[in-house]
């Protein structure tokens, strides 16, 4: 049996999109965060979309770690977004809108 090609996180390519599913909490940062500050160190644009919540809880966990988001976000390097502000923008979801 041939097992399927697993990608990392050095093969995704401008517009793919990333999908996560964990228990805790601290599973999800440990797969986010990597993949954010990868593209933040090589000067790439980087849309975080999450619920509200996630955002908020998101920059208060990069405090305890060494990773300082806040020039980042000040430079508009970084952006959060939520759903609502994308792709629910118009109550609906729309793939060749989003």
């Amino acid at each position: 049996m041939i097992l399927p090609y697993l990608y990392s996180i050095v093969d995704l390519k401008p517009g793919d999109h990333i999908g996560c599913l964990y228990d805790v909490e601290e599973q999800l940062w440990m797969l986010v965060i990597p993949f954010l500050k990868r593209g933040l160190e090589t000067k790439e644009k980087v849309i975080y979309i999450a619920e509200p919540k996630f955002i908020d809880i998101f920059i208060k966990f990069t405090q305890y770690i060494d990773f300082n988001i806040v020039d980042y976000i000040q430079s508009g390097q970084l952006v959060f977004l939520n759903y609502e502000q994308t792709y629910l923008q118009r109550s609906t979801f729309n793939t060749e809108r989003m």
